[in-house]
């Protein structure tokens, strides 16, 4: 698979991400994965394919809580983000970060880590710490504001739902394939997946659809899109 967000080969970046999201799932719900990480740790052999279904599962299972909490920083929460970030990181990227929110007047972190001037004056390491205190103040947040986001977490329900169904169909086209086109739309689905799961995107199907015809151009047989 291509270089996404979670190497599916390497198990100790699959119990990572397991780690990093399983605070977004009750406690009843926690054991199951739990038990993965913990035999991953300890050096067991886990199969592969059991690896995989499992690190999907907890991804698709968190994902709508994901999202309500990125939708809440994006909108009335980013100040909350903005100050604890501010708070938490070391002096020396606390100036940068202010730097970058007054020059850009910046309204969420995102978009002044997404500017040309951040890849600038943002070395590599600061780049890591910043996500390391963004991940533990999102589930921060998450924990004091969960019970408000409701409305959030059943439009993120209904989002995954759509996104997996068309997933599911093209999963099931790929199967009918044969050879280069079945290889590309695997390929593709591969990617859309790493994206959903794992990075916690939310897919416009409208361009995943378009992505998809463009590469259909290159096969005798064309992909079925919508």
């Amino acid at each position: 698979m291509a270089e996404g967000y979670l190497n599916l080969r390497d198990e100790r970046q699959i119990a990572d991400f397991m780690v990093s999201v399983m605070d977004f799932l009750p406690s009843k719900d926690k054991k199951i994965y739990q038990k993965i990480v913990d035999q991953i740790q300890a050096g067991e052999d886990i199969p592969q394919d059991r690896q995989i279904e499992m690190a999907k599962n907890i991804g698709a299972v968190s994902w709508p809580k994901r999202f309500a909490i990125k939708k809440f920083l994006e909108d009335i929460g980013n100040e909350l983000e903005w100050e604890a970030v501010l708070e938490a990181v070391r002096p020396a990227t606390r100036a940068l970060l202010k730097e970058l929110r007054k020059s850009l007047k910046a309204k969420t972190i995102d978009e002044a880590l997404e500017s040309s001037d951040a890849a600038i004056i943002i070395h590599p390491e600061q780049e890591v710490e910043i996500e390391m205190v963004r991940e533990q103040i999102r589930l921060q947040l998450w924990k004091e504001h969960e019970e408000h986001l409701e409305e959030l977490i059943q439009e993120g329900v209904t989002e995954l739902e759509a996104m997996r169904k068309r997933l599911q169909q093209l999963r099931k086209q790929a199967e009918q394939m044969e050879g280069s086109q079945q290889d590309l739309l695997f390929h593709k689905l591969d990617a859309f997946e790493d994206r959903l799961y794992f990075g916690g995107e939310l897919l416009q199907l409208s361009m995943l659809e378009e992505e998809l015809r463009y590469d259909a151009d290159d096969v005798s047989d064309p992909i079925e899109t919508k």
